[in-house]
């Protein structure tokens, strides 16, 4: 069984994509941007992903896994569709 993915890019015309979200069930699952405006933030438990979100994620698959999504269909969207 197939589990559809959509992520969100919102792209800068200078910069190219600045963040980024991924839904799933029409939940946000995840989601990261450039920290060029902060980086003070850029540390590891604030805003960069670290082992807990890695387990978070592992644990989120292994429940798709259980209730039978074996694959991932991704579809890319800009921020303002």
């Amino acid at each position: 069984m197939k589990i559809k993915a959509i992520i969100y890019s919102h792209n800068d015309p200078y910069e190219g994509i600045t963040a980024q979200q991924v839904e799933i069930k029409n939940k946000e699952k995840f989601n990261c941007c450039n920290l060029d405006e902060c980086p003070e933030d850029a540390i590891i438990g604030r805003d960069l992903f670290d082992a807990n979100d890695y387990l978070d994620a592992v644990e989120f698959g292994m429940k798709l896994a259980k209730q039978g999504y074996d694959s991932i269909e991704v579809e890319e969207k800009e921020d303002d569709e």
